[in-house]
């Protein structure tokens, strides 16, 4: 019975801790995609492939039609490949620099807010690639088998707790494997990164851009966790010391009666 116990406590602690470690990669990827943290990270790459493929010589050449549609229209709209951006007046009358950060910042919340028509594995068939990863229905996804993990790893704490015959060391394990996890989620990002060309670094690295957030936050959770289960621990030594000087003590009392 103890064999059969112990197996599936290890059974039980391997699958907890990959779904520990899978719902920290999962909170990565969702975290660092809300948009404002895409914003920051996405929209230098975006300026620099702009800038790489002329638009804003096409722009240059193109600003005095631009300024004389504005004398009679309170917005211009321009096309580059997918996307269509009206451009208000006063920006055009900024230069072209104004008009090309404007461009890039709508097409950064476009790419991220489009509606993808299809389901998130299919659109990886549909040649939605890369743009579909970085976008609001990415990080849904991503949230969502979150929480899916999470149901499991609750699941997998109780049975945890119910094949351990010491109560208190679930704590103990579980702020081990949370302090192991943090370890890895911190450094996962720049070990997939690292073979990789700058401008292919720079587009992944947003996927793990709050990475280190996330393993403070881990970090802290095991770290407490630890001392608790510790504390729980002492705390039963000591019932158990205090128990035995109890019945020291009263066997000493009851010779004396006896005397």
């Amino acid at each position: 019975m103890g064999f059969i116990r112990g197996a599936l406590a290890v059974l039980i602690g391997v699958l907890l801790f990959v779904s520990i470690l899978s719902g920290a990669f999962l909170l990565t990827l969702s975290s660092s995609l809300k948009y404002e943290n895409v914003k920051e990270k996405f929209t230098p790459i975006v300026d620099g492939i702009v800038q790489q493929g002329g638009l804003t010589q096409e722009l240059g050449a193109k600003s005095s039609l631009m300024k004389t549609y504005c004398n009679q229209s309170l917005e211009y709209v321009f096309k580059y490949q997918d996307y269509t951006i009206n451009v208000p007046c006063n920006i055009i009358f900024n230069g072209t620099k104004a008009i090309v950060d404007y461009g890039v910042e709508k097409a950064v919340e476009q790419t991220y807010y489009k509606e993808y028509n299809c389901e998130f594995i299919d659109c990886f068939k549909s040649g939605e690639l890369p743009v579909f990863l970085i976008s609001e229905k990415a990080r849904d996804y991503f949230i969502s088998k979150f929480y899916f993990v999470l149901f499991f790893f609750i699941l997998l704490s109780i049975l945890m707790f119910v094949v351990l015959q010491k109560k208190s060391g679930i704590l103990t394990i579980l702020g081990s494997f949370f302090v192991v996890a943090s370890l890895i989620i911190w450094k996962i990002g720049n070990v997939i990164i690292m073979p990789m060309n700058k401008q292919v670094k720079d587009i992944v690295g947003i996927f793990f851009s709050t990475s280190y957030s996330v393993f403070i936050k881990m970090l802290i959770i095991g770290v407490i966790l630890v001392v608790f289960g510790i504390s729980f621990r002492i705390a039963g030594i000591g019932m158990r010391i205090n128990e035995f000087f109890s019945r020291m003590k009263a066997k000493e009392e009851s010779k004396k009666k006896k005397k």
